[in-house]
């Protein structure tokens, strides 16, 4: 079985808006929806689940009735940082599949991932155990305590998906749990800290993440693009 863990218990403080971020419409529709839209139709998907903030977690069920999102099986509670909710995810799963089932974590302010993405990522994972989502960076990098420009060819930036076998994910964080460990960013940054080795696929500079206002824009407009494309 392959799980999409969706991520969307964020309380979008940095997007200056008055409700999550997650859950602001664009053209219509939620943002969720968009993200939870490209698993619902990915064919390599089976189950989905969402860790959700508590008090929306009605109005995430009711999105589900209304655009039909079939594959959303469960809906975990966010933690206080995206590790916990991740964890909260795992030990809901507990019992309910199996420890080689594959887990997909995405973010849920992250709507125009690909198919490509999601199943390149799979595959990799089915072959070497893990596939952390990265594109280089092509901006001129510097470091400001010491004003010295910073080589870019060996910096990428991690994007999600990041996909695991549903065992290892379970044995990273309880060892994380056990070692204290808190001030995570990803799974990804767990996974280095305590020395597994993760393998690197190429994801897209249109795979953007809602974070700041002026992202809404930017993804209005390649909805915009899209369209255009259809119509051709």
């Amino acid at each position: 079985m392959v799980v999409a863990l969706i991520t969307a218990g964020g309380k979008g403080t940095r997007s200056k808006l008055n409700i999550p971020k997650q859950f602001v419409e664009i053209n219509g529709k939620p943002l969720i929806i968009y993200t939870l839209e490209k698993f619902q139709n990915n064919k390599n998907i089976d189950k989905i689940i969402v860790s959700c903030l508590k008090d929306w977690k009605d109005y995430l069920i009711s999105l589900k009735e209304k655009y039909n999102i079939s594959k959303l099986e469960w809906i975990a509670k966010n933690g206080n940082s995206q590790p916990e909710s991740i964890n909260n995810c795992l030990d809901l799963l507990k019992n309910k599949i199996n420890k080689n089932d594959i887990i997909v974590i995405h973010a849920g302010n992250r709507p125009l991932v690909t198919n490509e993405i999601i199943d390149n990522s799979i595959n990799t994972c089915r072959e070497v155990g893990n596939a952390i989502t990265s594109i280089s960076c092509p901006e001129v990098l510097i470091s400001k305590d010491k004003h010295e420009i910073i080589q870019r060819e060996n910096i990428y930036r991690m994007q999600t998906p990041q996909t695991f076998k549903y065992e290892d994910l379970l044995d990273t964080y309880k060892k994380a749990c056990e070692m204290n460990i808190k001030d995570i960013a990803t799974t990804c940054d767990l996974m280095i800290r305590l020395g597994k080795k993760v393998n690197f696929i190429d994801g897209s500079q249109l795979n953007i993440k809602i974070t700041y206002p002026e992202d809404i824009i930017i993804f209005k407009g390649l909805l915009e693009y899209e369209k255009l494309e259809k119509n051709l």
